[in-house]
């Protein structure tokens, strides 16, 4: 019996860019996929397990990010 699933690295990890960049000029976080303007700068170099690293943190980000909003200065 063979596993048809494919758990190797092969394949890359696309960027979570939705092309609504707003970059907040304090916390330096993308606004839109809510990546910091480092993982953004450096995406293309990144390897898989950093990918996926960063991927699985940014719905919590983006949830942070929004219950802080209200603190946090307006630009």
């Amino acid at each position: 019996m063979t596993d048809d699933t494919d758990d190797s690295d092969d394949t890359p990890i696309r960027s979570p860019c939705l092309r609504k960049c707003q970059l907040h000029p304090i916390d330096r976080v993308c606004l839109g996929c809510f990546r910091k303007i480092e993982e953004i700068a450096d995406w293309a170099r990144f390897d898989h397990a950093t990918r996926a690293r960063i991927m699985a943190e940014l719905p919590g980000r983006k949830t942070d990010w929004e219950a802080h909003r209200g603190r946090r200065r307006r630009f």
